[in-house]
């Protein structure tokens, strides 16, 4: 009896440790860009997580993770860019879809600066763009004119 009130009293701790944690960092003032756009989703729920790996000229990963707010934050490694800017974007369907939407105004997705090695980054940032909710939806990275695609790839649960 006493191992179970041990075992109780210290998932009570972690959990209010995550909760607390989790509602802390959902504030607007961690340090982390807030893209302009989008609109808040109806519903926060728990935690989701999003992944994908994009494929094609350029390669990569995507983690969108939910906050309880319904919006996201971001983490993105990628390489074999061209030099210079590109964007990115989420996208109901899945890649190649000629009727896929933008789940946000183009504005919403910060422009992305690739280094001379062709990598860039997004490390773990707010943005202030609802998480996709349900249905297939995918990530594209883009040159800045939107004209050419370098990488897709279609979202699924991590």
């Amino acid at each position: 009896m006493r191992m179970s009130r041990s075992l109780f009293a210290a998932a009570a701790a972690v959990l209010g440790t995550t909760v607390l944690g989790a509602c802390a960092s959902s504030g607007s003032t961690n340090g982390g860009d807030m893209a302009a756009g989008g609109a808040a989703s109806a519903e926060a729920g728990p935690q989701r997580t999003l992944v994908a790996n994009l494929r094609g000229r350029g390669n990569g990963d995507i983690t969108l993770v939910s906050t309880p707010d319904g919006r996201m934050r971001v983490t993105l490694e990628a390489s074999g860019l061209p030099r210079g800017s590109a964007r990115w974007r989420i996208r109901s369907g899945q890649c190649g879809d000629p009727a896929a939407l933008e789940i946000a105004s183009s504005a919403a997705f910060r422009q992305l600066q690739v280094g001379s090695d062709g990598r860039t980054s997004i490390r773990n940032q707010a943005f202030n763009i609802p998480f996709p909710g349900n249905g297939v939806h995918h990530v594209q990275l883009l040159d800045v004119s939107g004209g050419s695609q370098f990488a897709c790839g279609n979202l699924s649960p991590a």
